[in-house]
Order: structure tokens, then C-alpha cells, then sequence
């Protein structure tokens, strides 16, 4: 049975005025070199996963002696680079940035193990500077950006927002840049980034959710100098409207790509230009959407080697028009290779519908695939008098397999148009006479203007089960 409460029994209680509570100072926020305090005569020591699990605030390192107030850092009036970049000096791995607009005129230098992390949508770094790089990482790992929008204020002209660059000794490995968008503050009023993410000798980062609304050159950089990209992953973001392309590659091995879109560019969706002293291997992609683009979908130009390129699921769609009208801006096809230097490229399950210019178009290249794709109603656009092919294989290509396609009339675009304006399904102009080897196997060509197929066979290009009308 319990026992009743008593008066009695309360004050017998010590008095809580007898327990001994250090007394922190003013400025403990700010000072994270206190690593000890004694109470009741312990020593309690602070580890250092302790002090970096903690997230700290740029407010409680504000300079009041300049004038630097809570209010004014959130409302744009202070700029926030060198107060993270003392906090990170000072042993701050954590630095959270709560609501506000933050002015953002000096580079933010991360640090290994350091977080920057935001609100979310209510967060926003207003770059102010027009040139250099707003966050860099140089030779940094394990760091993670994440959560908030960083919106170019000024006309840029250089750098990236976010940037992993090679250090004089190292590369940077495993940083993760997520949920972060990029934006341009107003319209029409010549404010836009130049790059959003630039990654140089980067190895192991991790993009995902991130979105990009309009750079001068490009979305995603990835490249090198004395060392390339490795193994780097982007995944379920979006860019759009880019001087240059949402994904440029130079130099780069072990590119995994999904869930991506890709558009608006006047080069490429997808940018694969090594020079002749780099290469660019080893990339996957599903599920990428390389449409709407004033040049073609996918470009796997250049100089330099490209090898292992594999795309699957993915799309290469309606490029080469005026942004947001059918009007013809130029030729541009859905997947085009160019470069000489390209070995084992295949292109599966995929779609190329309604270019201006070939769904796909193969001009150079070694060991090329090109299976179970379908390639409707390219040649379009209001006044295209154009009749290229739904696929073509130029005469320089060798040991090429196209199977299993089906191209001519179909798809979305056919709701508009009942026939292709594509001349062929398929066309190969490749040589018969040994030096050059290609299989045509297996595929459909329908309503196309000239016919299903063009496809001159001897010993070394062969042609069977092909079916059109």
C-alpha cells in the first residue's frame, strides 16, 4: 500500500540550494575549446564525436563590435563566409543554418567531417560575389551539404556553388550534396549562376534531390587534373535551362546516373567531351531524361577515349526546338555518337521520339549496341523539311549490332501526326566489303516516308528477320 505523502518526509529532503551547479560563462555557446568542467568535484571531459555530434548556429559567433546582429545576419545584411569559415576553423563540424536569407561574398572552405546543413526551402544563400567558388572543398572528405537554396544575386561569371577540387595532396572522397536547389534571383534581370556543382578529381560524392534552374555554363562538371572523377553517383534530380549542359563529363571513370532530368541546353542534356589526354569509362545510367534540349539529348563527342558507356530505360526526346514551342531551333538527334575513340557503348530499352534531327545516329565507334529501343517520329518540327532517319549507322562505325528496335510511327507524338517523317527506319551506309561489320537483326520500321529499311548487305553486313511496311 503506498504510503501517504508527508509534509515531513518533503523536509528531510538536502536542500537543493546545497547542490553545487557550475556556473557556465556568458560566451559558452561560442566556445567550444572549453572541453572540461568540474562539478561536485569531477572532471567531465568532452570527446570529440561529442563536440562534433552538436550543431552550432552562425549567430552565436557574431562580432557585435561590428555591428553584426542576429537579425541582420538573417536578413542578408552580414556576409556569412567568414563567420562559418571561424567556426570550422575553431572545431565546429556541425553548422546549422536556420530560416533566414543569408549573404554569402566569401568562399566557404569546408572541412573532413563537417555538416552545413539548412531549414530546407526557407533557407537561402544569396551569393554576392562574381566569381570563385561560394562552397569549396578542397581535398576534403566525408563532408555533407545539404537542405536549402543557394540563388545567384549576381551575373557570375566563374566558379561553381558548390565545388570538390583536389587539394595539393589529395582528392576529395565521400561528401554528399543533397536536397539543395539552385535558383537565380529575378527575371530578367541578368542574375544566374555559371556552374551549380563542380566535382575535379572527386571521388565516391553522392548527389541526390538536388535541382537546378538555369546556369550560364553547366549543371554538373565532372573532371580533373592530375587526377579524374571516380565513382561518382546522381540521382533524382533535375536541371534545366543551361548556356552549356546539366551534366558535362571530361574526365571521368565510374558515372552512376537515375531519376534524373535533364533539359533546356544548348549543347547537350548529357556532355561526354574528353580531349584527346583524358577518357571518360564506366558510366550506367536508368531512367535519365535527356529532353527538350536545343542541341541533341545525349553527345558522346570529343577526342578522348570513351569506353563502357551503357544507358538503359533512359530518354533522348524532343531536341532541337525553340524553348517551349515546336518551332525547329536546329538539327539535333536523341543519342548521337561523334567521336572516333568510342568503344562498347550500348543503348538499350530506351526512347527517341519526335528530334528534330535521327532518333539515333551513330558516326563513329567501336563495339556499339543498340537494342530494344523505340525511335518514333523524329524529323519533326514545324517547317523541318528534313528526312533523316530513325536510326543511322554512318560508314565509319564498326562491329555495330542493331536488334530488336522498333522505328517509325508511333508513340505520343503520333496523336498529332499519323505518319513518321522520318525518311527510313533504319539506314546504314556502312561499307560491304570486310573492312566494317554490322547485324541488323530483328527490327520493325513502320509508316516511315521512304520505306522500313536501307541497309546494303555483303560479307561483313548482315541483315535478317528485319520487318517493315
Amino acid at each position: 500500500m503506498a504510503k501517504p505523502f508527508s509534509l515531513a518526509a518533503l523536509t528531510a529532503l538536502p536542500l537543493l540550494s546545497a547542490l553545487v551547479l557550475p556556473c557556465l560563462p556568458a560566451n559558452a555557446a561560442t566556445d567550444i575549446s572549453l572541453d572540461t568542467s568540474t562539478a561536485q568535484g569531477a572532471v567531465l571531459a568532452r570527446t570529440e564525436a561529442e563536440r562534433q555530434s552538436t550543431f552550432m548556429e552562425p549567430q552565436d559567433f557574431l562580432n557585435a563590435s561590428q555591428g553584426q546582429t542576429p537579425a541582420g545576419l538573417v536578413q542578408g545584411q552580414v556576409d556569412v563566409g567568414p563567420i562559418i569559415n571561424t567556426m570550422l576553423g575553431q572545431g565546429v563540424r556541425n553548422i546549422y543554418l536556420p530560416c533566414g536569407f543569408y549573404k554569402l561574398a566569401t568562399t566557404i572552405k569546408l572541412v573532413s567531417l563537417s555538416t552545413l546543413a539548412g531549414s530546407g526551402a526557407c533557407t537561402m544563400l544569396s551569393l554576392q560575389s562574381t566569381t570563385g567558388n561560394a562552397i569549396e572543398g578542397a581535398g576534403v572528405s566525408l563532408t555533407v551539404v545539404r537542405d536549402f537554396i543557394v540563388q545567384a544575386d549576381v551575373k557570375r561569371t566563374s566558379g561553381a556553388a558548390i565545388a570538390y577540387i583536389m587539394s595539393s595532396t589529395q582528392n576529395p572522397f565521400e561528401n554528399q550534396i543533397r536536397n539543395i536547389s539552385f535558383t537565380n534571383g529575378g527575371t530578367g534581370l541578368q542574375r544566374y549562376h555559371y556552374d551549380n556543382i563542380y566535382l575535379e578529381g572527386a571521388n565516391s560524392t553522392h548527389i541526390s534531390h538536388v535541382s537546378g534552374r538555369g546556369a550560364s555554363h553547366n549543371g554538373i562538371t565532372l573532371t580533373g587534373t592530375t587526377l579524374r572523377s571516380v565513382d561518382n553517383y546522381v540521382t533524382d534530380s533535375g536541371f534545366d535551362s543551361y548556356g552549356r549542359a546539366p551534366l558535362e563529363l571530361i574526365w571521368a571513370s565510374g558515372v552512376y546516373m537515375s531519376s534524373l532530368d535533364l533539359l533546356g541546353s544548348q549543347m547537350a542534356g548529357v556532355l561526354v567531351d574528353p580531349d584527346t589526354k583524358h577518357e571518360v569509362d564506366g558510366l550506367r545510367a536508368t531512367a535519365v531524361l535527356a529532353d527538350s534540349n536545343i542541341g541533341p539529348g545525349w553527345l558522346l563527342g570529343g577526342s578522348g577515349p570513351i569506353t563502357e558507356f551503357n544507358i538503359t530505360n533512359c530518354w533522348g526526346s524532343t531536341n532541337g526546338f525553340k524553348p517551349g514551342t515546336l518551332e525547329v531551333a536546329g538539327i539535333a538527334q536523341g543519342f548521337t555518337i561523334t567521336n572516333p575513340q568510342a568503344n562498347d557503348i550500348v543503348v538499350a530499352s530506351s526512347e527517341f521520339h519526335a528530334n528534330t534531327g535521327t532518333g539515333i545516329d551513330i558516326q563513329q565507334g567501336t563495339h556499339i549496341i543498340v537494342n530494344g529501343n523505340t525511335v518514333f517520329m523524329n524529323s519533326a518540327g514545324q517547317g523541318n523539311e528534313n528526312r533523316f532517319p530513325g536510326i543511322n549507322v554512318g560508314t565509319d562505325p564498326n562491329l555495330v549490332t542493331v536488334t530488336n528496335n522498333q522505328s517509325g510511327a508511333g508513340g505520343e507524338a503520333q496523336n498529332i501526326q499519323t505518319k513518321s517523317a522520318q525518311r527510313y527506319g533504319i539506314l546504314s551506309t556502312q561499307a560491304v566489303d570486310g573492312t566494317h561489320y554490322a547485324l541488323f537483326l530483328g527490327n520493325m520500321g513502320t509508316g516511315n516516308q521512304s520505306g522500313a529499311f536501307s541497309i546494303p548487305t555483303g560479307p561483313s553486313v548482315v541483315a535478317a528477320n528485319n520487318i517493315g511496311f
